[in-house]
C-alpha cells in the first residue's frame, strides 16, 4: 500500500514537470561544419545550448578525416594519436597546450556534467598528457584531475558533478574529446510538486478513513 502511495504521489507530482534527461555532445551536427571541416570551438554560439569560449584560437571541432590528416604531422606528434577520443565523424581539439575551453548554459541554468572521452598527448610527444578541470558547483569552485592516454585510445573520464554553472578544462599538452554527456538539474519545482502530491494523497487517505470509521 505504501509503495502504490508513493508512486501516485510521484506520478502527480512529476506530470506537471519532469526534469530533462542527459545529453550527449558529439559535435557530429554543428552548422557549416559538413562544408568547412573546421571550425573555432568559441564560434559555437548556443550549440547544443551552451556558449562556448577558448583562450586561444587554437580551439578546434572538426572532422576526423581533418585530424587524422594535419595534427599529426602539424605537431610532430604519434600518427593517429588524436583520433582515440572521437567517437564519430567529428569531434573537438585542443592545439595548444595550456589552452582553457569553457562552457556555460545559454539561459544561465545550471547542469550536470557527467563524462566525456578524451585523449591526451605531452608537447613533448613522450606521454599522455594532464587534463585538469574546474566547475563552478553551487557558488563553490570544484577541481580536479586526470592524466590522459596518450597512445591514441580514449580516456572515459567521468566528472559526475551537478548544480553546474560554468565548466572549463585545460591540459599540459595536446588534448581531442567528444561524447560529452551533460544533463540538466531538475527544476526544484519538481521536487515541490512531488511533495505537493504526497500532502495531496495523504489528505485523501485521512478522509477515507474518517469516512469508513463514521461509517
Amino acid at each position: 500500500m505504501k509503495l502504490k502511495f508513493l508512486a501516485a504521489a510521484l506520478l502527480l507530482g512529476g506530470a506537471v514537470a519532469a526534469p530533462a534527461g542527459a545529453t550527449v555532445i558529439d559535435f557530429e551536427n554543428v552548422p557549416g561544419l559538413a562544408s568547412s571541416g573546421i571550425d573555432s570551438l568559441s564560434s559555437l554560439t548556443s550549440y547544443a545550448g551552451f556558449n562556448w569560449s577558448s583562450s586561444d584560437d587554437m580551439a578546434l571541432v572538426g572532422s576526423s578525416s581533418f585530424f587524422a590528416d594535419n595534427t599529426a604531422s602539424y605537431l610532430g606528434l604519434v600518427a593517429g594519436w588524436s583520433l582515440g577520443a572521437i567517437q564519430g565523424g567529428y569531434g573537438a581539439f585542443l592545439g595548444e597546450s595550456h589552452n582553457t575551453v569553457s562552457f556555460a548554459a545559454v539561459d544561465g541554468s545550471t547542469f550536470s556534467i557527467n563524462s566525456g572521452y578524451f585523449a591526451g598527448l605531452r608537447a613533448d610527444g613522450l606521454a599522455g598528457a594532464t587534463l585538469g578541470y574546474t566547475a563552478l558547483v553551487n557558488g563553490s569552485l570544484v577541481t580536479g584531475s586526470v592524466q590522459l592516454n596518450g597512445t591514441g585510445a580514449s580516456s572515459t573520464v567521468a566528472f559526475n558533478l551537478n548544480n553546474v554553472s560554468r565548466f572549463s578544462f585545460t591540459s599540459d599538452g595536446y588534448v581531442s574529446f567528444d561524447n560529452l554527456n551533460v544533463g540538466a538539474v531538475p527544476e526544484p519545482t519538481s521536487a515541490a510538486l512531488t511533495g505537493l502530491g504526497i500532502a495531496v494523497l495523504a489528505l485523501k487517505r485521512r478522509r477515507a478513513q474518517r469516512n469508513n470509521v463514521a461509517a
